[in-house]
């Protein structure tokens, strides 16, 4: 809870992913490392992003090449699932 007078710091969702398990593992830890990020889920395929049931992402790390398909793949199934707020 903030003190009188201080903001609450504003919290920024990301999904990772990244087929690679260790590289999504490390880049997970590099961000929850910053107070103003948190990691809201991890996925390994295009199958992974279609199963994804946890809270709506605001920014995507995105993976091109994936076990099962693109990264344009998946994320035409995140813009399909969640509009993306913009954030001027």
């Amino acid at each position: 809870e903030p003190q009188p007078g201080q903001e609450r710091m504003r919290i920024t969702r990301v999904l990772i992913v990244e087929d690679e398990r260790l590289m999504g593992e490390l880049l997970g830890e590099v961000i929850q490392d910053e107070p103003d990020l948190t990691v809201v889920g991890i996925a390994r395929s295009v199958a992974d992003v279609a199963d994804y049931r946890g809270r709506p992402p605001e920014v995507v790390l995105m993976d091109f090449r994936l076990p099962d398909g693109t990264g344009a793949e998946a994320a035409r199934i995140i813009k399909s699932r969640w509009s993306m707020p913009s954030r001027r």
